[in-house]
């Protein structure tokens, strides 16, 4: 009896380890629901961060690297159709130089021919029928020396003004190749294609004579010489200095004939406009 009574509990200490029970029990659900709450907010708030911090920039930039892409790939067509018609031009020049040559060589052979038979003491009319026939044919080659002659000059102002404008096609996509490598971040190589871009606006500085244009120059090198800086320590200022450089040729240099979809400058990424306005000075538009 006193052995069984030792080992069953009390009333008071079962009821004790009832609530003890339950107390641990409420704890536990407590505990489980802070964890449940902090998944939820956890889910609710980090996936819109995600998506609005790392998805949806992931995404513009994808989108602005693609637009680069397809004005560099149609810059790049534009250089090799001008370059295919340059060439063309100059093979018409050297051919029509050649024709020339020979005209002048058979011109010489028949003024010496006519210089011959003048000196000729001869009653014969057969024989000033041919010397009439050759003075003819002397003229004839004349007119047509002259002709070509035209035609010539003609060529000579058409290479020209494709040599010219194929020069600013150049310089567009060095600019083009240097927004792309800002983008992809390679600032070396945006820095290297800034140099090129500026050594083709010096020679396309040397074809123009055009005042407003030679001022556009003038200040498209400025705004290179800053974007160079910048590349390295700010891309985002060398990023917009280089649109405003594309903007200044299209205005300065328009392309003859139809629209050709590049007047609009490259689309720019995301910069913070206060440290723009204090590094880069507000673009004037050359008229």
């Amino acid at each position: 009896m006193t052995d069984s009574g030792a080992t069953t509990p009390s009333f008071g200490q079962r009821v004790a380890r009832f609530f003890a029970t339950l107390l641990r029990l409420i704890l536990w659900l407590l505990f489980l629901l802070l964890i449940l709450a902090g998944l939820a907010a956890l889910i609710g708030w980090g996936i819109p961060y995600v998506d609005r911090h790392i998805v949806q920039p992931l995404q513009e930039a994808q989108l602005r690297i693609e637009r680069l892409e397809e004005a560099h790939t149609e810059l790049s067509q534009r250089l090799r159709a001008d370059e295919e018609m340059l060439q063309s031009l100059q093979d018409q020049l050297n051919a029509l130089t050649l024709a020339q040559q020979d005209i002048t060589r058979e011109l010489s052979a028949m003024k010496a021919q006519l210089d011959a038979l003048t000196g000729l003491q001869s009653g014969l009319q057969a024989e000033v029928d041919d010397l009439q026939a050759q003075v003819a044919a002397l003229e004839d080659a004349v007119a047509q020396m002259e002709q070509m002659s035209r035609e010539l000059e003609r060529l000579g102002q058409d290479a020209a003004a494709v040599q010219h404008q194929g020069t600013l096609n150049r310089a567009l996509l060095h600019l083009a190749q240097a927004r792309l490598a800002l983008t992809q971040e390679d600032w070396r190589l945006a820095q290297e294609e800034i140099r090129r871009a500026a050594a083709t606006l010096t020679a396309l500085r040397a074809q123009t004579t055009d005042p407003a244009a030679l001022d556009a120059l003038d200040e498209a090198q400025t705004r290179l010489s800053l974007a160079y800086d910048k590349a390295l320590t700010a891309p985002d200022i060398a990023a917009r200095d280089l649109d405003v450089v594309w903007t200044l040729l299209q205005d300065a240099f328009p392309p003859p004939g139809a629209e050709t979809g590049l007047r609009e400058p490259i689309p720019a990424g995301a910069t913070t406009p206060t440290a723009e306005a204090e590094a880069t000075p507000t673009p004037t538009p050359t008229p």
